[in-house]
C-alpha cells in the first residue's frame, strides 16, 4: 500500500505562521513547529531555524529582532509610504507596480502583477477603478534592468502600472506631487491612495523619516554575515522595525536609499557605498577613492606598517610620508617583496573587522596600473583617513593573487636623518593572522 506523507516542514511552519496573532519569540516558534512535525534529526530546533533562514520572506516573517518574529501582514498593517510622481509616469497616467509597492504585499511567485492583481480606495474607502498596464521605458540605472534590457538586445524594457489615468487627471496631478499610500491588507495587496500636492509636502517631517528609514536598513546591512541585504525582506523588516512606519510618510526608499552615502542598490541586494560588485569589474566603473582634507603637518607624518606576505614567512617594517602616494607606495611593496615593478595590476584595499562571524568590511581605493598613469596612483596616504591599528590589504596580480597584510603601528614625526619610504626587514617569525 503506498505511504501517506505528512505536510512538509515549510507547509508546517506555514500554519503556524497563519496562526500568529502577535510577534513570538523565535524559541516558541521553534516549539510551535516542531509539535507538528516530528522529527529524527540530530538537532530537530536547528533544522526549523535552517529552514526559517531560508524561506523567511517566502513565509511572510520578520524578525523585529534577533530573537523576536512577527507576521508581515501584522507589522505591515497601516504601514505608509510614498509614491513620487515624475514626467514618466504622468505621461503614460501610470505608476510602476512592483518598483513602488514592493515590499508592502504577499510575495507572488511567479513574479506577476495578473496573478495577484491589488485593489485600491480613496481616502473615503471608495474603489478607485485600476486596470493593470504593460509599458515599454528606458531601464532606471539600476543594473538589474540594464541586464535585462542588454540580454534582449534593446535599450528598452517592459514595465508593469497601475493605470491611474482618470485619479491623476481629478488632482490635477503634476510632476513633484506625490501619492501617499496606506497598506490596508499586505497578504491581499489593499491599499489607501491619497494625493498630495508637492507645496503641501512637509519637508521637516519628511527629512526625520527618511533619517530613521535609512539608520534602521543600515542597522540591517551591518547585521548581515556579509554586508548584502536582499531587498525585499529587508526593507519588509525595516518597516517592521520603524517605529513611525504608520506616521506621516518620508520619500520612498528606493529615494531614501539612492540619497544616503552609506549604502545602494546592486540587483537585488542593498550594499555598502563603497561595495565592488562583478558589473563594477566587467564595465570598469571602479573609482579610486576620494581623498579627505588634510593638513600641511599630516603629509609630513610618518605612518609605520607592518606588511607581511600571506604567501610566506617575508615580513617588513614600511615608514612612509603622509604626502606619498598609493604609487609610491606601491612602487615600495614591489621593491620589498620582489614583485616586478613593471608588471601586472595591483590594489590597496582597507579591511575593517565586523566581529565574530561576519565578514570583514572591504573598501578598495583602486587599481594600480604600471602601465598607465591611474587615478588611485595619485592619492595621498594622507588623505586616507587612516587611525593607528588600521588594517590594509595590498594585492598583487589579481590572477596569482599574492595578497599583503598591513598594519599601521604608529603615526610619528620624520627622523631628520632617515629618507623616506624606509623599508626595515623584520627577522622574527610572524604568527599567521587569522580573519
Amino acid at each position: 500500500m503506498p505511504t501517506t506523507r505528512g505536510p512538509s516542514l515549510s507547509q508546517v511552519a506555514q500554519a503556524v505562521v497563519a496562526e500568529m496573532d502577535a510577534p513570538i519569540s523565535l524559541d516558541e516558534f521553534v516549539q510551535r513547529v516542531l509539535a507538528r512535525y516530528p522529527s529524527r534529526a540530530k538537532n530537530p530546533a536547528q533544522l526549523v531555524r535552517t529552514n526559517l533562514r531560508y524561506e523567511q520572506w517566502r513565509l511572510g516573517l520578520a524578525f523585529l529582532d534577533s530573537k523576536t518574529l512577527v507576521p508581515l501582514r501584522l507589522a505591515m498593517q497601516g504601514v505608509r509610504f510614498r509614491i513620487p510622481l515624475d514626467a514618466e509616469q504622468l505621461k503614460h497616467g501610470a505608476v510602476w507596480y512592483f518598483d513602488w509597492f514592493e515590499p508592502f504585499f504577499k510575495p507572488i511567485f511567479p513574479r506577476s502583477i495578473e496573478s495577484a492583481p491589488p485593489t485600491f480606495f480613496d481616502a473615503n474607502a471608495q474603489l478607485i477603478p485600476t486596470p493593470l498596464v504593460t509599458i515599454q521605458v528606458r531601464p532606471h540605472s539600476r543594473h538589474l534592468e540594464q541586464l535585462a534590457a542588454m540580454i534582449k538586445g534593446t535599450d528598452e524594457i517592459v514595465r508593469q502600472g497601475i493605470d491611474l489615468h482618470d485619479w491623476l487627471r481629478i488632482h490635477n496631478a503634476r510632476q513633484g506631487d506625490s501619492i501617499l499610500v496606506t497598506v490596508r491588507d499586505w497578504e491581499r495587496a489593499h491599499f489607501t491612495l491619497e494625493f498630495e500636492p508637492r507645496t503641501q509636502r512637509r519637508e521637516a517631517e519628511i527629512q526625520a523619516q527618511n533619517k530613521a528609514l535609512a539608520d534602521t536598513i543600515w542597522d540591517l546591512l551591518q547585521e548581515t554575515v556579509d554586508e548584502k541585504l536582499f531587498l525585499s525582506p529587508g526593507i519588509a523588516t525595516a518597516y517592521a522595525r520603524l517605529v513611525s512606519a504608520r506616521d506621516y510618510p518620508g520619500d520612498h526608499w528606493h529615494q531614501v536609499i539612492a540619497t544616503d552615502p552609506r549604502m545602494r542598490e546592486e540587483m537585488v541586494m542593498i550594499v555598502p557605498a563603497d561595495y565592488t560588485s562583478l558589473f563594477d569589474w566587467a564595465w570598469g566603473t571602479r573609482d579610486a577613492v576620494e581623498e579627505q582634507p588634510f593638513t600641511k603637518e599630516q603629509a609630513r607624518k610618518v605612518y609605520r606598517f607592518l606588511a607581511r606576505a600571506q604567501y610566506s614567512q617575508r615580513a617588513y617594517i614600511i615608514e612612509i610620508i603622509g604626502k606619498h602616494t598609493l604609487g609610491d607606495f606601491d612602487r615600495v611593496m614591489r621593491d620589498a617583496f620582489n614583485l616586478d615593478p613593471s608588471d601586472h595590476l595591483s590594489e590597496f584595499t582597507r579591511v575593517i573587522r565586523r566581529g565574530k562571524g561576519k565578514r570583514p568590511h572591504r573598501s578598495d581605493y583602486g587599481e594600480l596600473n604600471p602601465f598607465e598613469d591611474t587615478p588611485a596612483r595619485k592619492v595621498r596616504l594622507a588623505g586616507l583617513g587612516l587611525e593607528v591599528g588600521a588594517e590594509l590589504e595590498y594585492v598583487y596580480d589579481f590572477g596569482d593573487w599574492f595578497a599583503h597584510t598591513l598594519i599601521l603601528e604608529s603615526i610619528g614625526d620624520l627622523e631628520p636623518t632617515v629618507k623616506y619610504p624606509r623599508v626595515i626587514p623584520v627577522h622574527k617569525p610572524l604568527r599567521r593572522q587569522r580573519d
